[in-house]
């Protein structure tokens, strides 16, 4: 079994990506649909952003408007309204910090998720077919032999 988290994985995964690519164009068909689910949840993550930034600055200027009004009935000036500013700032920025995690993590995941499914993929369709034996498989194919046959997937 290959590993796609390591700095080895990554090889594997370019290794079985090329291979892949060059062997089983199919595959890449298939995988466009999922490559579009996964830009589709990025959108509609950054829409979930845009739709929260929005409803908060919404609330934040019904708050100042009535910070505001309080003000002029006092006729005086309020320096409750620069740290109300500065209050809002902060809030937006928490907010944008926080959608931009998620963003990230997500992607992050889809990565993964994508390079493992690769990877298992090429398990299954190469070292599953007799081409080259599993690592559990028989001794006729000793694993230096599987390794360079990672290690150069450009054969036809």
């Amino acid at each position: 079994q290959f590993s796609s988290g390591s700095t080895g994985g990554s090889m594997t995964f370019w290794c079985a990506y090329d291979f892949l690519l060059r062997h089983r164009p199919s595959f890449f068909r298939t995988i466009g649909t999922l490559e579009e689910s996964y830009l589709q949840a990025i959108r509609e993550l950054v829409l979930g952003r845009a739709v929260a930034v929005s409803e908060l600055q919404r609330c934040q200027s019904i708050e100042m408007e009535r910070l505001r009004r309080q003000s002029e009935e006092a006729a005086a000036e309020m320096p409750e309204v620069q740290v109300l500013v500065g209050q809002h700032v902060s809030e937006i920025d928490a907010l944008e910090r926080h959608w931009q995690s998620e963003i990230e993590q997500l992607k992050m995941k889809q990565k993964a998720s994508y390079r493992g499914l690769v990877v298992d993929f090429f398990e299954q369709e190469v070292l599953g077919d007799g081409e080259i034996a599993a690592t559990s498989g028989p001794p006729s194919v000793p694993d230096d032999q599987r390794n360079a046959y990672l290690a150069c997937p450009l054969h036809p």
